[in-house]
């Protein structure tokens, strides 16, 4: 068990919350509540921001996820002592941004379909991309690691779609046969290659004939 679960499982018995109750509150399975308090599943950031409100503890000290951002260089002003205010908009936390999935990489988050990041994070990222192209994904595989690791949360380009918008070197979220991934793209005149980091040298080969199966699903903006 981690740090992060281990005063998560502390700030529930401070405040005798029953996982019934915090599932409740966060409209999510009390089964996700149980592998938290075990460490078996991190807290997603945008769980944390609520959980730490009804705990009254700082959501950086249950959520790594939460955490790394803040590390990133997110600030909050509208925190007091760590505990975050009152939602804004919508029932979106004030400074922050709702961001749908991408379509096609919900394997590893089992139901999730929205996350809430901070804007300054999201905006540092995306650069000039319009927000309402933007999408989330989790990184589904070790072929990236260490730049991009498995299960970094990833912000998506999703109007990058087409094998015209393809880049040399640049890295994309896709799905080959079937199967999603996020790897760098090679383009070569009789072929493209789809391989990973040096660490995982790992490549397939798509032929332009074959090229058809290879879905472009966007393009990877930033890991957070």
């Amino acid at each position: 068990m981690n740090k992060y679960a281990i005063a998560f499982a502390h700030a529930l018995d401070a405040k005798q919350a029953r996982n019934l109750e915090i599932a409740q509150k966060l409209n999510v399975d009390p089964s996700y509540v149980s592998q938290w308090k075990l460490g078996r599943r991190p807290i997603p950031p945008d769980k944390a921001i609520g959980v730490a409100a009804m705990l009254e503890v700082a959501p950086q000290e249950i959520s790594e996820a939460y955490a790394r951002l803040l590390q990133a260089g997110f600030a909050p002003e509208d925190m007091d002592a760590g505990v975050a205010s009152a939602p804004g908009v919508d029932g979106v936390p004030r400074g922050h941004l709702q961001l749908e999935m991408l379509a096609g990489f919900g394997r590893l988050v089992d139901g999730l379909r929205h996350v809430v990041l901070p804007e300054f994070l999201v905006q540092q990222k995306i650069g000039q991309v319009p927000l309402e192209q933007v999408r989330w994904a989790v990184n589904p595989s070790k072929a990236m690691a260490p730049a991009i690791e498995h299960g970094a949360l990833l912000l998506i380009d999703a109007g990058v779609t087409s094998h015209e918008a393809v880049v040399d070197g640049l890295t994309y979220a896709y799905q080959l046969r079937g199967r999603a991934d996020v790897r760098r793209i090679l383009l070569r005149q009789d072929r493209w290659i789809v391989t990973g980091s040096e660490a995982h040298p790992d490549q397939q080969n798509v032929s332009m004939r074959d090229r058809d199966q290879l879905t472009i699903c966007g393009q990877v903006l930033g890991v957070c």
